[in-house]
């Protein structure tokens, strides 16, 4: 059955051709509790306990548990803040009417608009501990930076340094800007414990600095912003790495901050289609570490999905009523141009085409 001849009178039958193998699912217990403490997977699209590799560092507390098939744990973070479930970096979007589609189809990232507003020091990073004298547990202080949108690394360093004790000045911190490396020096029985500030400085995550160290990779003070990934639930797993995943494409980051960035793909990668059903398009945006984007100072995070990806089902719609895929993209495009400039938030166009053989 197409889109287009979806209408009241024969509602019922795209009720049951959707949703028909619900019927003879039974409910299933819930493997979670509600004060259970989980973490959410990066590539799943859901949440388990455990700690391996894969897992976000943030933690999460059960506070809801949905009965429906399949579940719904809903979630709040440690301060009992409710987590949303439509943010700038992740979203669900509601599509107006289901998308049915025959044959064999393909999704691919075409566009994406989205704001440079990230602080590349936050509260995951901006602080490290320090030990003097014997070690004991008396003499160990944690000390923070300031969270901002540091340009450079001196910057960044400078701020570390006025975070050090100065009276008796126990650590020295240079950095060469020829090798981009970092060299600490640290007095006999004393230590510095970077935390996950080590990535920046070029070291690993957790380093601890004892004598004189220098680090092994190169600092850079937007290491970390390198690239952001896209994840789509409309396509199955890839292998990414030692790994499998839903990635729809990869994204190298561009711009400085306060821009905003519009990227288009003439040649998008296109991706099987693991679900030819549907009314609803989870993406997310995430970092190599599998957090989220930390985007700040952008609001509408709920308008995101809603605009751009409804561009995507509209060009499905096109092509099923018999127009040519490129033509229906590029007019398509250029109506949602208009709306995203005006908009000026994150978002990402998405298209499908039928495969061909």
């Amino acid at each position: 059955m197409e889109p287009v001849s979806v209408s009241r009178h024969n509602r019922k039958q795209v009720l049951k051709n959707l949703y028909a193998g619900l019927r003879n699912e039974k409910p299933k217990a819930p493997r979670f509790k509600i004060g259970d403490v989980v973490r959410i997977n990066k590539q799943k699209l859901h949440f388990e306990k455990g700690y391996e590799q894969n897992w976000r560092r943030e933690l999460f507390i059960v506070f809801e548990i949905v009965q429906r098939i399949p579940i719904v744990y809903r979630l709040k973070d440690l301060q009992g803040e409710e987590i949303k479930e439509n943010k700038i970096s992740h979203f669900k979007t509601q599509l107006p009417s289901p998308v049915c589609l025959n044959g064999e189809w393909e999704v691919g990232l075409s566009e994406i608009i989205y704001p440079h507003s990230w602080l590349n020091v936050n509260e995951t990073n901006n602080y490290f501990i320090y030990k003097a004298g014997d070690g004991n547990i008396s003499s160990t202080v944690k000390r923070t930076i300031d969270v901002g949108c540091y340009e450079t690394m001196l910057d960044i360093i400078s701020a570390v340094q006025l975070a050090l004790p100065k009276n008796p000045n126990r650590f020295t911190i240079i950095y060469n800007k020829a090798t981009k490396r970092v060299k600490i020096n640290a007095v006999q029985g004393s230590s510095l414990h970077l935390e996950n500030l080590g990535e920046l400085l070029g070291f690993k995550r957790n380093a601890i600095i004892i004598r004189n160290m220098k680090s092994e990779f190169v600092a850079d003070a937007w290491s970390n912003f390198s690239v952001f990934y896209v994840y789509s639930d409309l396509i199955s797993p890839q292998i990414v790495g030692d790994t499998q995943a839903p990635l729809l494409r990869i994204v190298r980051i561009k711009g400085k901050d306060g821009e905003t960035i519009s990227q288009y793909y003439d040649r998008p990668q296109y991706l099987p289609l693991v679900r030819h059903s549907f009314q609803t398009i989870q993406s997310e945006l995430r970092l190599n570490s599998g957090d989220f984007v930390p985007f700040e100072r952008v609001k509408g995070g709920k308008t995101i999905g809603k605009e751009v990806l409804m561009t995507g089902s509209r060009v499905a719609s096109d092509v099923l009523s018999g127009e040519n895929f490129k033509e229906a993209v590029k007019t398509r495009s250029r109506e949602s141009g208009k709306k995203l400039a005006q908009k000026a938030i994150d978002k990402s166009s998405v298209y499908g085409r039928k495969r061909t053989v």
